[in-house]
């Protein structure tokens, strides 16, 4: 974001100035309140992409990405200043709010950096599904619409002021995208669904690959309700790769264990009968909880997310996820 001759779209006026400044892109709003935005093109069509930005707000405020459409209409998630999540739309200069969540129990506080991303998935993967995910804490939330674009070819950096002079920088940006997304998944993706249990395949999504991953699906099991409302499977190349991955989780998630999982965090094995399959992690993350358990027979790291923090209703969804053998 040192490159003031990079294509991000750039602007001067009463309003807002967008512009490089200090190594930066710097979004600023004149006005008392209002939002601005600059674009930028990932050379594709993808039906998934995955950004994630640096962000330092100066003030009070929010600051966000949003996939865009060769429609012109975007899509994305924003936080505050003082705490919320934004699922929201923009089509036509107009911002539309999908959802709020007012306090998701993790600060954004001015002059300090935060590490945000979104994942968008198109129509083209069924439904328009937003993940906001955060660096550190994990996803934080899950929104997902029955309409939208097929496809998203660019990305979005949104800043918005809730007192005059109000400015964002953002230092850092990465955009990724599913090669071949647009018409469908990945060999690696395509064999580690046949793995999901069949209740779960239709809302799977393809996302792109982190570290020693052969592939990741995402799947939204619900956006509101008891119990868990995200799923995902990673495979691995081997059961190394996936306990390192697992080993991972648990130094960043893991929390001194209160017994079993159907009441509070631990970390311990799991088994059929008197056969040892792996290991499991429940734990507490930023925003709800997590389990996070491997597969020594298919390599699978698998993961469920619940914003709301039940441990019994995860547990029991836990039962019915799999993989399957």
């Amino acid at each position: 974001m040192s490159d003031p001759t990079s294509a991000w779209g750039l602007s001067d006026t009463d309003f807002s100035t967008i512009a490089f400044q200090d190594g930066a892109l710097r979004i600023q709003i004149h006005a008392d309140t209002g939002a601005a935005y600059s674009q930028h093109g990932v050379g594709g069509e993808y039906a998934v992409l995955l950004a994630g930005a640096e962000f330092i707000p100066t003030d009070s405020g929010a600051f966000g990405l949003l996939c865009s459409s060769a429609e012109g209409v975007y899509y994305g998630a924003t936080v505050t200043t003082d705490g919320a999540l934004i699922f929201f739309s923009v089509e036509g200069g107009q911002v539309e709010v999908l959802e709020r969540i007012n306090d998701v129990g993790i600060d954004f506080p001015a002059n300090e950096p935060t590490t945000l991303g979104v994942e968008c998935a198109g129509m083209a993967t069924g439904a328009v599904r937003l993940v906001a995910v955060l660096s550190g804490a994990g996803p934080i939330g899950v929104h997902q619409l029955d309409e939208g674009p097929q496809t998203f070819n660019g990305v979005t950096l949104y800043g918005e002021g809730f007192q005059a002079e109000f400015a964002v920088d953002i230092e850092q940006v990465a955009a990724y995208g599913i090669a071949g997304s647009a018409t469908g998944m990945t060999p690696e993706a395509e064999e580690l669904l046949t793995h999901v249990p069949e209740l779960f395949q239709e809302t799977c999504t393809e996302s792109p690959v982190a570290e020693d991953a052969e592939a990741i699906l995402h799947c939204y099991l619900q956006t509101d309700g008891v119990g868990a409302e995200l799923l995902q499977y990673a495979s691995f190349a081997n059961n190394s790769d996936m306990e390192v991955a697992y080993q991972e989780a648990v130094e960043q998630f893991g929390v001194p264990s209160e017994g079993s999982c159907q009441s509070g965090p631990n970390e311990t094995t799991w088994s059929i009968g008197d056969d040892e399959f792996g290991r499991l992690q429940c734990a507490p993350q930023q925003v709800g909880i997590r389990i996070d358990w491997t597969d020594e027979r298919l390599a699978i790291l698998s993961t469920l997310i619940d914003f709301d923090g039940d441990y019994a209703a995860t547990y029991d969804a836990w039962l019915e996820a799999g993989p399957e053998v």
